[in-house]
């Protein structure tokens, strides 16, 4: 799963509960995120990114989540970060049930334009290359495409945000804003994830459809 948290509408304190402040916004996105990582292990989840915007309130959050506060890694959980140069600052389990992924500072096309750049350096030749060379060389080949992206904030957009991982990815738009997400949110959108046929890009016909 992924979570776009929509943080320039939380930033500037329309609706959100915390005043607008940045130090009051952070600490609201701490409690949120906390609250979402432990819906994601009660239900299961293994992989969960959340992206936050470099320099907003709640990315600088997200980026020092939860140490920042003195706080220790959930059990059972490791917390890494994707920024510019790819996967960095991983602590946690070493055996995760959970991997969480702060994406701060990411950049989708950056992440594929690097693998294509490696591929050149490496000189592979373009009869050679499809997706599974382009896959092995992005930040993390192990993550999982995300079968789900969640964006709250009441927007409608990606923002850069796994652009190769999310191609057949389920989108799910939420209006409330990031500091007011609890597990509750993700328990609602897996069932709405669950009421939904996935095709891959395929054709169903009519009759198939649930």
């Amino acid at each position: 799963m992924a979570w776009v948290t929509g943080d320039g509408r939380a930033a500037d304190g329309r609706g959100n509960g915390a005043g607008g402040r940045a130090e009051d916004v952070a600490a609201a996105s701490d409690v949120a995120l906390a609250d979402l990582v432990e819906g994601a292990l009660s239900v299961g989840i293994r992989w969960l990114t959340v992206a936050g915007t470099a320099g907003s309130a709640v990315g600088e959050a997200l980026a020092t989540w939860p140490l920042r506060r003195g706080a220790e890694v959930p059990a059972r959980v490791a917390v890494r970060r994707f920024g510019p140069d790819g996967v960095c600052d991983e602590h946690g389990a070493d055996a995760p049930v959970l991997v969480v992924t702060l994406a701060v500072g990411y950049s989708g096309r950056a992440e594929v334009l690097r693998a294509v750049e490696r591929l050149a350096a490496e000189g592979v030749a373009p009869k050679d290359v499809d997706e599974t060379a382009i896959a092995g060389r992005l930040y993390d080949p192990s993550m999982p495409d995300p079968d789900l992206m969640v964006r709250s904030g009441g927007e409608r957009l990606l923002s850069d945000l796994l652009l190769w991982e999310m191609t057949y990815a389920e989108l799910l738009f939420l209006d409330d804003l990031w500091p007011a997400i609890r597990r509750g949110h993700l328990y609602d959108a897996v069932v709405e994830f669950q009421r939904r046929h996935r095709r891959y890009g395929g054709i169903v016909s009519a009759g198939s459809r649930r």
